[in-house]
């Protein structure tokens, strides 16, 4: 008995199979020219088919409406269709604009043939979704469907290499023409082995499902680069020049491609052409063709003509020469040599006609280009070029400049090929007249009327190529029939006998420019409902008669205006700038709510349809004034949903601004730092805007006020990375040293890399910076008298310098850096690791490493500082593998905080009973001094290091948290942390009398009554640890006052989704080597917190505190954690618990003090 879910998963996969097909044919009709209507295709499906299918169609048909310049409407299909809903009309619609529909959005590559007209539907299940994995291969994702096979990019896994798979898309359930189609196309292109042809890799099959794999290509087909119009003729005859010796080659090994047209031709990176596709090829000797007697097969424009009429047997290398000129008449002239309405219409011409010559379609065309195009495509196989090569050759010659063999066909031979294609005509006037008589009689008959039919036809063409011309083919169709005076009687019975508004009537309208008040009204009109690569296309035919629009823009009333639609509404405004100039506003009275209502229409056609955007934004540059305003509110948005809308914002400003630096500074500064890449986009770097580039920089900063504080660290960072992205880098250098206001440095660090893509000036710097290292280290010793100064490195200006640089290099992505470097950076980089004295330094290579996916190679360094323990003037390696940041004192340092500071504000307590605030969680801004030199670690002490102290830890530690060994310990009491402290000065063979913690009567530890002097480790005093965090600060955070910085740089509720700890050293460290003092686990701190004065623990000289440290007391946490909201994430923000209280974001860091 079979299994019924088989069944329904087998119905299921049929019917997905039904529908790929279905629309794979709806889709082909609407390329081909027809209009195809869905109606027709439904019939072909059964009842639980249909709706799915009708969703597909829908979508695709408003794509292809969408190309031809229509503006359909949702109701038209709820008329068609009365049993549709809306949601899935809406599911139509949002399939039209974002899943990729039509030849346009497909992936270049690969491109795989569709379902020829000749193929029944198939009915067998298929498999529908790419797998993850496929033998040895890695499914990346799908590069093209069609009728017959799916083509994947994927990576080779056993290689490490990117490939493009392709399978038979029935999968296993493949008939065996079709695998055997299948095998001989891999066959075909497996034996060939040239640079101008993709190499097939491998051919296999797996569970069933046969494939192959071929060399992946970056770059666009020659289909996708037709759509950017007609080539340089040159440029095209070097392509094909270059197709002709893949061809060539294919021919000398039996090989017969039979299906060369531009999209089976790719451009690599270098524009170089290969070949594609043997999916119709054909062995020389015609015993291994899968193709049937009579069977036809290819792509009708580019088939020669005895493909076209079935005959297989006169296939040859000769039918491949054909398509090779079909697709140079394609890349000069824009469109095939033949293109009818149907697919059989095509090939009807193919049979039967001459095609028109490329010159006829443009002038620009060299005759002897010309000469040799028609010469490939004469329908007698003797008179084309015998071999690819000869067409090479040729196309060479006329390359060179040099005079090419062929020659244009005579007047005489025209005349012959007339009478073949008219004998009874002949006949007659030879049955009048002697042969030679009726001869030169037919020849001047031929010669007008041939040269009338031939103009008339070019003229009905050029009219009906009007109707069906997207926006890109429509100005130069346009020019050439302004050229074409014969076109204009055909155009004049289109707009009279069409109906007012109609599509036909406006089209022939454009072709009559300049014509009656009648034909200006009707462009007009259409002017309002057009879409924006269309309305500009207006604009510019109208632009010798803007007086006569705007004569009819006086008929226009405010309350006729006020009638129409928001999205005419905005054309019109869009129609009255362009008229009347920048002072449009003026007399339409434009206020701040037809800007808005301006804005919300625009924002709601853009997100619909994305590609306008450059378009709508040339049609509304005249009003950019006017609608700045509404436009730089949407920049702010940050709600999900809303991104898209300040996405679009920033890209109209983007256009609207480009050449303004004061302006798109100004805009920058309040809006999303995501945006910022995208306003300086369009910039050119000209000398004016530089110099307004270094005006922002030299003005100074206010500090006084928060927000305009933030505003204007943000507008200096901006003019800095766009110096930087210009080629001034000399001038951003300085602002890269290290300062007490860090925000602008921050900021530059942060957004060099989304604004300059290219990494080179950067890793220049570095090498150049590594390079003077040993000299300068000695330099800075010398003049610092000690090598105890305070700060001897974090002030530095060479080394903060150094730092900074490669901390923006670290922001690239890995790839990019990966690419641009070689190994001796990265060997450089791993001395500085191992021997710079700077342990901010040490700590910049340690995450660099890290974050480039390179940390593996520091594993043998680490094991050396272990070992040796090594001391390195500015930072140590003890045991356990602890690293300590060496800080000699005396220290002074600006501590608490602004008591303005919208983050103290918002974290302060409200009791809600007495509605008392309490601000007892920081002291206001004072000077803070630590008498005393001490060490503190770089990092949160790790679950592996607790796991040597006490190996049962692990009972304690949360798992879910900290899942890895090189997770930071959580859960950790500070009874626990002071006992771990202790057993680590045990290790460290230090006296038990220097220890810092000792019992307690309550059975727990307490502190020594002179821990501060005893040289034991410990955890930091709170003044040491904010020292620590601050490195130089003034700040709020390290990194600066803007709220910005902290998403990618510190580990909190934002990130870390209260889910899961950062391991300790993947996010940046500060300017002393600190990682992860801010976020991530709260850490402990010596001091002790008396509930009855809390403003007790606040001294501006860190001594021992006098308080009766016992086990009850609590102590003081510092740093936030992974649960932590923004505003706590301040250097002087603090908590406090008991000693024994552990939960899952408690940790710490040790300390030590120096002995004097």
């Amino acid at each position: 008995m079979s299994d019924p879910s088989y069944s329904r998963i087998s119905r299921d996969v049929d019917r997905e199979r039904l529908i790929d097909a279905l629309c794979d044919r709806f889709e082909k009709a609407y390329l081909e020219a027809e209009r195809p209507r869905i109606e027709d295709y439904l019939v072909k499906a059964d009842g639980p088919t249909q709706q799915p299918l009708l969703v597909e169609l829908i979508a695709l048909e408003l794509y292809y409406r969408r190309r031809m310049g229509e503006s359909p409407a949702m109701s038209e299909y709820q008329l068609r269709f009365p049993g549709i809903s809306e949601e899935k009309l809406f599911v139509s619609q949002d399939k039209s604009l974002h899943d990729g529909i039509g030849p346009l959005a497909r992936p270049t590559g690969v491109e795989v043939p569709t379902l020829s007209e000749d193929e029944s539907v198939p009915q067998r299940p298929v498999s529908t979704e790419s797998p993850r994995s496929f033998g040895d291969y890695e499914i990346l994702e799908t590069i093209a469907r069609g009728g017959m096979g799916v083509v994947y990019k994927a990576r080779q896994k056993s290689l490490d290499r990117i490939v493009a798979l392709k399978m038979i898309l029935a999968g296993e359930f493949a008939s065996q023409q079709e695998v055997d189609r299948f095998c001989s196309e891999a066959k075909a292109a497996a034996m060939l082995e040239h640079p101008g042809i993709v190499p097939i890799f491998d051919i296999g099959e797996n569970e069933g499902m046969h494939f192959f794999t071929m060399a992946y290509v970056e770059g666009p087909s020659l289909a996708a680069r037709l759509h950017e119009g007609p080539m340089e003729p040159k440029q095209a005859a070097r392509i094909v020049a270059d197709v002709t010796d893949a061809v060539q080659y294919a021919h000398e090994h039996g090989v017969i491609h039979r299906d060369l047209k531009p999209a089976n031709i790719l451009l690599d990176k270098r524009f170089k052409p290969r070949v594609t596709d043997f999916g119709l090829a054909k062995r020389a000797s015609g015993k291994e063709s899968i193709t049937q007697t009579g069977e036809v097969l290819g792509t009708a424009s580019y088939m020669p003509p005895e493909q076209a009429a079935g005959r297989i047997d006169a296939i040859g290398p000769t039918s491949d020469v054909y398509a090779l000129g079909a697709v140079l008449y394609s890349l000069i002239a824009g469109r095939p040599p033949f293109q009818a309405a149907s697919t059989v219409g095509t090939l009807l011409q193919v049979i039967e006609q001459e095609p028109v010559a490329p010159r006829q379609l443009n002038a620009s065309i060299p005759l002897d280009l010309e000469t040799i195009i028609l010469k490939c495509l004469e329908k007698s196989l003797p008179r084309r070029y015998a071999t690819a090569k000869q067409l090479g050759e040729e196309l060479h010659r006329f390359i060179a400049g040099e005079p090419i063999l062929a020659r244009p066909v005579s007047r005489l031979e025209k005349i012959v090929r007339w009478c073949r294609r008219n004998p009874s005509k002949v006949l007659n006037i030879a049955g009048i007249a002697l042969f030679a008589l009726a001869a030169i009689v037919a020849w001047g008959f031929l010669r007008v009327r041939e040269r009338e039919v031939s103009l008339q036809e070019q003229a009905a063409a050029l009219a009906g190529q009007l109707n069906v011309a997207d926006e890109s083919r429509l100005s130069t169709l346009l020019e050439q029939i302004s050229k074409f005076t014969r076109t204009k009687p055909l155009l004049q019975s289109q707009f009279d006998s069409s109906p007012i508004g109609s599509r036909e009537r406006y089209r022939a309208a454009l072709g009559l420019l300049p014509g009656t008040d009648a034909v200006l009204r009707e462009i007009c009109h259409a002017w309002l409902d057009s879409n924006w690569s269309e309305w500009i296309l207006i604009r510019d035919q109208l632009a010798p008669q803007m007086d006569s629009v705007s004569v009819w823009l006086q008929e226009w009333d405010a309350a006729r205006v006020a009638e129409l639609e928001d999205a005419q509404f905005v054309r019109f405004a869009a129609i009255r700038a362009a008229a009347m100039g920048d002072a449009a506003h003026v007399s339409f009275g434009f206020s701040d709510n037809d800007a808005e209502r301006m804005v919300t229409a625009v924002m709601l056609e853009l997100l619909r349809d994305p590609s306008q955007l450059m378009s709508c934004a040339r049609a509304l540059a005249p009003l950019r004034r006017e609608l700045e305003t509404p436009l730089t509110f949407r920049t702010h948005y940050s709600r999900k949903e809303l991104v898209p809308e300040a996405s679009v914002a920033s890209r109209l400003m983007a256009e609207f601004f480009w050449n303004e630096a004061g302006k798109l500074i100004a805009i920058g500064g309040v809006s999303k730092s995501e945006w910022i890449p995208i306003l300086f986009g369009n910039t050119r770097g000209d000398t004016t805007f530089r110099d307004r580039l270094i005006d922002r920089l030299q003005s100074p900063i206010q500090y006084k006020d928060w927000e305009i504080r933030i505003i204007d660290c943000r507008k200096h960072a901006i003019a800095a990375a766009m110096l930087y992205k210009l080629g001034e880098s000399e001038l951003v250098w300085p602002l890269l040293y290290h300062r007490e206001n860090t925000t602008v440095r921050s900021l530059i660090i942060d957004w060099i890399p989304v604004i300059q893509r290219d990494p080179r000036i950067l890793i220049q710097k570095a090498r150049s910076l590594i390079d003077d290292r040993p000299r300068h280290i000695q330099s800075v010793i010398k003049s610092g008298n000690s090598s105890k100064t305070p700060n001897l490195w974090l002030f530095d200006d060479k080394s903060s310098l150094l730092r900074a640089v490669l901390t923006t290099l670290g922001n690239y992505p890995s790839r990019v850096v990966q690419r641009s470097v070689d190994e001796s950076f990265w060997k450089k980089l791993a001395e500085q690791y191992e021997f710079d004295p700077d342990p901010g330094l040490h700590s910049v290579c340690e995450w660099l490493f890290r974050v480039l996916d390179r940390k593996a190679s520091l594993e043998p360094i680490d094991a050396r500082l272990q070992e040796l323990k090594a001391d390195r003037l500015g930072w140590r390696v003890i045991a356990n593998g602890h690293t300590l940041a060496t800080l000699h004192g005396p220290l002074e340092y600006e501590a608490g905080s602004d008591p303005l500071d919208p983050f103290r504000l918002a974290g302060e307590f409200i009791d809600p009973y007495s509605g008392v605030k309490e601000s007892w969680s920081e002291d206001d801004l004072h000077t803070a001094t630590i008498p005393r030199s001490f060490m503190i670690a770089l990092h949160e002490t790790r679950l592996s290091q607790m796991h040597h102290f006490d190996p049962d830890f692990h009972s304690l530690h949360n798992k879910a948290l900290g899942p890895s060994t090189e997770h930071p310990a959580c859960r950790v009491s500070w009874q626990k942390a002071a006992s771990y402290c202790n057993w680590l000065s045990q290790k460290e063979g230090i006296s038990e009398d220097q220890w810092c913690f000792v019992p307690s009567e309550d059975g727990g530890l307490r502190l020594a009554a002179d821990y501060l002097d005893r040289n034991g480790y410990r955890l930091p005093s709170e003044a040491e640890w904010e020292y620590a965090c601050r490195a130089g600060t003034s700040t709020r955070t390290y990194l600066g006052d803007s709220e910005e910085l902290l998403l990618n740089n510190v580990w909190f509720v934002e990130n870390s989704k209260e889910k899961i700890l950062s391991v300790p050293g993947m996010l940046k460290g500060n300017g002393l080597g600190m990682f992860d003092t801010l976020g991530n686990v709260i850490e402990w701190c010596m001091d002790g917190f008396d509930n009855r004065d809390p403003r007790s623990r606040l001294r501006s000289l860190d001594v021992v505190t006098p308080l009766d440290l016992n086990m009850e007391m609590n102590r003081i946490c510092r740093g936030s954690s992974l649960y932590s909201m923004a505003y706590s994430l301040r250097a002087a923000d603090y908590g406090n618990f008991p000693s024994t209280y552990r939960e899952g974001n408690t940790g710490f860091r040790i300390a030590r003090t120096l002995a004097k």
